[in-house]
């Protein structure tokens, strides 16, 4: 078995390591994006969709990745420090849609002090109580 040192990229992301933690983004993707799309040169959006965009035009898809242009140097940062804890929150509410009478669930995953997984999204059937929303 060969040491390689330490890990560069895995599965597409970005990793950079130092003596305080690890840091993961997706740059080197979303630079081979820009150029696979020739919008090397596009000029950076700070929202990824406009109000009431329709999410099935093309240019909603160039939009998505002109905000990708502006935030590719983002990521995750998992700090030494962080005691590596996995913390899951979910939320819902009653009936907000009062139209459909469905209500909407949220949950938000956090590995030490970052982020992994986030979401919301309308139930599919009508809850009869707030138990079962």
């Amino acid at each position: 078995m060969t040491d390689l040192g330490l890990m560069s990229y895995f599965l597409g992301l970005e990793v950079k390591q130092n003596s305080e933690g690890v840091f993961i983004s997706q740059q080197k993707y979303i630079d081979d994006l820009l150029v696979h799309m020739n919008m090397k040169l596009c000029k950076p959006v700070s929202t990824p969709l406009s109000v009431n965009e329709k999410l099935e035009k093309f240019i909603t898809t160039k939009r998505v990745v002109r905000y990708f242009a502006g935030t590719k140097e983002l990521g995750l940062w998992y700090s030494l420090g962080d005691d590596g804890e996995l913390e899951a929150f979910s939320d819902s509410d009653w009936g907000g849609s009062k139209a459909y009478r469905k209500s909407t669930t949220g949950i938000f995953l956090k590995l030490g002090s970052s982020p992994i997984s986030w979401g919301s999204r309308k139930q599919d059937v009508v809850a009869l109580s707030i138990t079962e929303a």
